[in-house]
């Protein structure tokens, strides 16, 4: 005769009673039934100890402690980008200011190019893509600035305008002075 717990898992594992499942099926699944019975037995008399409590509670103490942590650094990569475009433009308008300081001549093209005279070298600055390069003597590549949308050069007296919109829709304006009694010439 079959104990009602018995009578439990033939009914939950096929969905029938065993009145209806014929004799020699019950032979062949017997064996493997058993042994979940006695499984399922065991695990209902033994519970849980006190050892593998801790253990899983301290797992959950490590993933508690470092979810907050992963947010915070998930969070932050869109500031981090934000402050290396800043830094960036500071290089930039440094490396501006001190070519800007010995120039001979200054004129911006469409207001999208800057060409500086500097010792008979044209030294020119020109949107490509989303970036600024710099060349000399309009060869080579030299990328000053990155993730540009635009920029506008004016050069007006002694002073060089620029502003510069980059993909954070943020807005860099800035004025370079060139040294008093240099030529200067925009258009």
């Amino acid at each position: 005769m079959r104990t009602s717990i018995e009578m439990d898992v033939y009914t939950t594992l096929f969905g029938v009673k065993m009145m209806n499942i014929h004799p020699k099926f019950v032979s062949v699944i017997k064996t493997p039934l058993k042994k979940m019975l006695i499984a399922v037995k065991q695990l209902n008399n033994r519970g849980f100890t006190l050892g593998e409590m801790l253990l899983s509670f301290s797992v959950f103490c490590l993933l508690a402690v470092f979810i907050p942590v992963f947010f915070q650094i998930f969070l932050q990569q869109e500031h981090t980008s934000e402050q290396i475009q800043n830094m960036e433009w500071e290089l930039f308008l440094s490396q501006l200011k001190k070519e800007a300081g010995g120039c001979d001549f200054a004129e911006a093209d469409n207001s999208n190019r800057l060409v500086l005279t500097l010792n008979n070298e044209k030294i020119s600055f020109q949107k490509y893509g989303n970036q600024l390069r710099r060349q000399v003597n309009f060869t080579g590549n030299e990328i000053v600035l990155q993730d540009l949308q635009s920029i506008h050069f004016q050069v007006a007296g002694q002073k060089i305008f620029i502003e510069a919109v980059d993909t954070h829709e943020n807005i860099h304006k800035a004025a370079v002075y060139l040294f008093i009694g240099r030529e200067t010439h925009g258009q």
